[in-house]
């Protein structure tokens, strides 16, 4: 004969269901809300534990789930040499590098001829202005009078050792060997500037 299963004296009840952290607001109505969560029982005041969570978690929980922020881009999408370059070109039409229309429009308007207005800057023009400054940089290296045209120190060795390596060279020179007086007097009038004679009397 089959042996009869003894029945259990005592069963556990369900495991309670605690709120999330999320859903923290309770209904208005608390007893509708504790007859959901406890259909066969009543609960007293004294049986029902508040749930506390923490200010920080919940903070924490919330900006991971906020928007960010989107990043601050600047005002201007150059950098600033590229803005002041910018800014010399601008200052430098304003001064006059590009206002050669400007100005054959106004004598057409006007009524003057055009071809008598001055031409942008040729390449023949750039390598005049080029010259002049290279006869003016020869002049200005000469010896002059005066103790405030004294070369400094460093200078001075520069032009002691490039003279250092000119003198063998203008020794084997055929017009020095031929009149050394005469080839001597030719590099004092190259390398010497010319002063006014009469203002000295």
């Amino acid at each position: 004969m089959p042996r009869a299963s003894r029945a259990k004296a005592a069963r556990h009840a369900a495991a309670v269901k605690l709120p999330s952290k999320l859903s923290t607001v309770l209904p208005e109505n608390e007893n509708e809300f504790n007859q959901g969560l406890f259909p066969d029982s009543t609960v007293q005041e004294h049986e029902r534990h508040d749930v506390v969570v923490p200010e920080a978690s919940t903070s924490r929980h919330r900006r991971l789930f906020l928007p960010q922020p989107e990043p601050v881009l600047p005002s201007h999408p150059y950098s600033r040499s590229h803005n002041r370059r910018e800014k010399r070109k601008a200052k430098q039409q304003l001064a006059g590098g590009e206002l050669h229309s400007v100005a054959a429009a106004l004598s057409i308007a006007l009524g003057e001829d055009p071809s008598q207005l001055p031409t942008p800057t040729s390449a023949v023009q750039k390598q005049e202005a080029r010259r002049k400054a290279e006869e003016k940089r020869l002049e200005d290296s000469k010896i002059k009078e005066g103790k405030g045209r004294t070369l400094s120190e460093k200078a001075r060795r520069a032009q002691i050792k490039l003279e250092s390596k000119r003198i063998p060279a203008v020794m084997k020179h055929p017009e020095f060997q031929k009149n050394p007086w005469a080839a001597i007097r030719l590099h004092a009038g190259n390398s010497v500037a010319v002063t006014d004679q009469s203002a000295r009397v």
